[in-house]
């Protein structure tokens, strides 16, 4: 039942109210034109087999009382016409009035959508800005909003798994690094530590390329300090879940 409903809706949301305004009055005439046609028939029929083709014209009570009750079915087309049209017009009103409705909540669904972006994206890079060892073009942040805010066209602001997903790949990578560091049996291998977060951080849209041990450590320092910032503005409700590992190996 839930279901039908929503898929009602949908099929609803998805004419416009011009279009079943233009639909509405279409299907009013030619209601109209079927109904004056079966009016037409009746009445004429009546005219031509009831005996008054004789009877002189008159204007008094009885006179107006006959034609009535002689035509009476020929009147009763246009009262039950008359009354489904009032029918349609009432259903057909309160239509155009839901799918009003449902476009201004589409409207402002989609302008909160494009502030919400907008406001993410403005952050990032004044976030970028500041930093002097990180560069706009190893960012795509069209990339970071859509894994992080997956279904923002909808109107819902909600983290996607996918983004806590690929932050705990990061996390992941962070701690393989750190525990080489602690064991004094393992070789801590900063090169294939750089190509393995560069494989976890490019589902966010960042690239970044090799570097040496010194410049490398400062450039991930920076790219991890503002993932941080992002998340802990836009991602409240679950930042907790998402922070980022501590790093024993800087």
């Amino acid at each position: 039942m839930l279901n039908s409903i929503k898929n009602l809706v949908g099929l609803v949301s998805a004419l416009s109210p011009l279009k079943s305004f233009h639909c509405l009055l279409a299907l009013m005439g030619f209601l109209c034109g079927i109904g004056f046609l079966i009016f037409t028939v009746v009445f004429g029929i009546t005219l031509f087999s009831a005996p008054v083709n004789n009877t002189s014209m008159c204007f008094d009570s009885a006179c107006v009382t006959n034609f009535f009750n002689l035509f009476s079915g020929s009147f009763i087309v246009l009262e039950v016409l008359g009354e489904f049209l009032t029918l349609l017009v009432t259903i057909g009103g309160v239509l155009i009035a839901l799918l009003n409705y449902l476009q201004s909540v589409e409207s402002s669904t989609q302008s909160n959508s494009i502030s919400h972006m907008n406001l993410f994206l403005s952050q990032v890079e004044r976030e970028i800005a500041i930093k002097e060892r990180l560069s706009p073009h190893s960012f795509d942040l069209f990339v970071w909003y859509d894994l992080a805010f997956s279904d923002a066209g909808n109107g819902r602001k909600t983290l996607s798994q996918r983004y806590v997903d690929a932050l705990g790949q990061i996390n992941a990578e962070i701690e393989k690094t750190n525990g080489e560091r602690k064991d004094e049996r393992l070789r801590l291998d900063l090169i294939d530590h750089q190509t393995r977060l560069k494989k976890a951080l490019r589902p966010l849209g960042i690239t970044i390329t090799s570097h040496p041990k010194n410049d490398y450590l400062v450039i991930e320092d920076q790219i991890l300090d503002l993932i941080t910032r992002i998340n802990r503005s836009f991602c409240n409700a679950r930042y907790t879940k998402i922070q980022l590992f501590a790093r024993d190996y800087r």
